[in-house]
């Protein structure tokens, strides 16, 4: 890769991230999710930036896979956001269950009486 190609690459990086840590101080992106992309982002700026790390991840991931190094490191990042997402998912099922539970719970013991 160019030196311009590489500044490019961080550039977006880092707008990027910046977008995500606004995301998440409105409130609009949860933290787990937030760190999990601004880890993705961090790891992607070294393995752009430091020519070292790069010439290793091509060598590597080309000696176990024949599908180009970005794409082998795009799965795996697709496979770790599933997977977070569906931690996501099983924990807001939970949630529901319980707060339907909670619900049906209340409406069975009837009305409040009022009395202290």
């Amino acid at each position: 890769m160019t030196i311009a190609s590489i500044l490019l690459t961080d550039l977006m990086g880092v707008l990027v991230a910046v977008t995500v840590v606004r995301l998440i101080r409105r409130r609009l992106m949860s933290v787990g999710l937030g760190l999990s992309w601004l880890l993705v982002l961090g790891s992607l700026a070294v393995v752009v930036s430091v020519p070292g790390v790069n010439t290793l991840w091509i060598k590597v991931s080309t000696s176990f896979f024949k599908s180009p190094p970005y794409l082998v490191a795009l799965v795996v990042f697709l496979l770790v956001f599933l997977l977070y997402q569906s931690v996501v998912i099983s924990v807001l099922q939970r949630q529901v269950r319980e707060m339907g539970q909670y619900i049906a719970i209340s409406r069975a013991k009837g009305p409040e009486t009022g009395t202290h």
